[in-house]
């Protein structure tokens, strides 16, 4: 399962790359279908609330949904293991996303600095420092760079994957299916345990009574280690990435969860060949 874990921190550098707000399925049912219907009969009469109502039954939430709503400059940092992985945006346009990357060892992080400070000289102690490209309209990666050694590479076509959860869709999970705080009840009892919140920390401070929205996919049949597996990712909806993501396998619930995160981190523009 390490393998999994070490695959998964591998590609948050995306999972990140996007998501989504929420999913609406319509149903098969005669109500909803005559719902849909009348919705999509008063699309004659101009009627902004019908219009976004019928939009937001039909244009299912993804990843790529939640970056294209992002602005340049937001951020993530997460830690697993010792080592902070920091996302940001790097560059945004309607056509093409730039995700910087740039993983560290906890030590490097000393007491009266930051991130911002780390990168005003070039992430001396980086593990990794890459910068990846991707275009929206046809869901691919153009190019991916290493600012740490001033070459292009190729990513492992079993990375690719990442591809997928950018386009992945995202419905809501029901309260009854999300983790709680406590024992579950006994003999039948109603359930009235709290929803479990991971914590949120916004620009160096945790934020009190964070609440997260999750949003829920299942990993396509492909025989990987992913395959067929629950994703949760919690989101919050003034945010474009998941605060928490947990992957449940067979035997093991691998999560990843952030410690900081924000707005306008200084961003800097790089000149390199796309390969």
């Amino acid at each position: 399962m390490d393998g999994m874990i070490k695959k998964i921190l591998k590609i948050y550098f995306t999972v990140l790359l996007s998501a989504a707000s929420l999913f609406c399925s319509i149903t098969t049912s005669s109500t909803s279908s005559n719902m849909l219907s009348n919705k999509l009969n008063n699309l004659d009469t101009p009627s902004k609330k019908s219009s976004s109502s019928v939009t937001s039954l039909l244009v299912p939430i993804t990843l790529k949904s939640k970056f294209q709503k992002a602005q340049k400059g937001d951020y993530l940092v997460t830690l697993k293991n010792d080592t902070y992985t920091l996302l940001i945006i790097n560059n945004l346009t309607t056509e093409k996303l730039s995700l910087e990357e740039v993983v560290l060892p906890k030590s490097a992080l000393k007491k009266n600095s930051s991130f911002q400070k780390l990168s005003n000289q070039n992430y001396p102690d980086a593990l990794v420092w890459n910068i990846y490209e991707i275009d929206f309209l046809k869901n691919r990666l153009l190019s991916a760079y290493s600012l740490k050694n001033s070459a292009s590479f190729k990513i492992d076509s079993g990375d690719h994957f990442l591809m997928k959860l950018l386009t992945l869709p995202l419905k809501p999970q029901p309260d009854y299916k999300r983790k709680k705080i406590g024992p579950p009840p006994q003999g039948g009892e109603a359930d009235r345990r709290k929803l479990w919140q991971p914590a949120k920390f916004f620009e160096g401070n945790k934020i009190a009574q964070a609440q997260f929205k999750v949003l829920e996919t299942v990993w396509p049949k492909d025989g990987s280690e992913l395959s067929r597996k629950t994703i949760e990712l919690y989101f919050d909806d003034s945010f474009p990435f998941p605060y928490f993501i947990q992957i449940h396998a067979s035997q093991l619930t691998v999560f990843l969860k952030s410690v900081d995160s924000g707005h306008n981190f200084p961003v800097k523009s790089y000149i390199f060949n796309s390969r």
